[in-house]
């Protein structure tokens, strides 16, 4: 991101700013997100000051090429969640309750395999005892479980 223009630049999270808002002073973009925790104070001019939409900003930032920060692949800004949803680098979270997973995607998906099996089963046993023995319906149709696998992840944000 070195041939990229500073202020499109976020001073808060030092990265390319999403959704970006910039200041009303010195126009320096940064994150939506971000901003809450500013108090509309920018750390560029270093004043209290007014933030608005930077639809323009938005424009220019959605047409950059950028490195992925996981796998080193480019692809145009506006296009980052598709990057990310088939980035198998990705680094992700188990977002199962007291679990401290972090790691590939492809290690997440063994991860859940090896330590949330049981809460899976479990609750697709909830979900389908009125329709048939799951375990004997899981076994047997090991494609199912990558389908409830996705279900899972969709549910649990990831």
């Amino acid at each position: 991101m070195n041939d990229i223009d500073p202020i499109f630049i976020c001073l808060k999270c030092n990265e390319l700013a999403d959704d970006p808002y910039e200041c009303n002073r010195c126009n320096q973009c940064y994150c939506k997100n971000c901003l809450i925790n500013l108090s509309n104070y920018c750390v560029s001019c270093k004043q209290t000051t007014n933030f608005n939409i930077s639809k323009i900003g938005k424009k220019i930032i959605d047409q950059l090429i950028v490195p992925c920060k996981y796998c080193g692949d480019k692809y145009k800004n506006d296009e980052k969640s598709i990057h990310y949803s088939k980035c198998t680098r990705i680094k992700i979270s188990c977002k199962y309750p007291e679990c401290r997973f972090q790691g590939e995607k492809n290690s997440f998906i063994e991860h859940v395999y090896v330590y949330h099996m049981n809460e899976l089963y479990s609750y697709f046993s909830l979900v389908n005892s009125r329709f048939f023995s799951f375990k004997t319906y899981f076994w047997t149709h090991i494609k199912i479980f990558f389908i409830f696998l996705k279900i899972i992840l969709h549910k649990w944000n990831i």
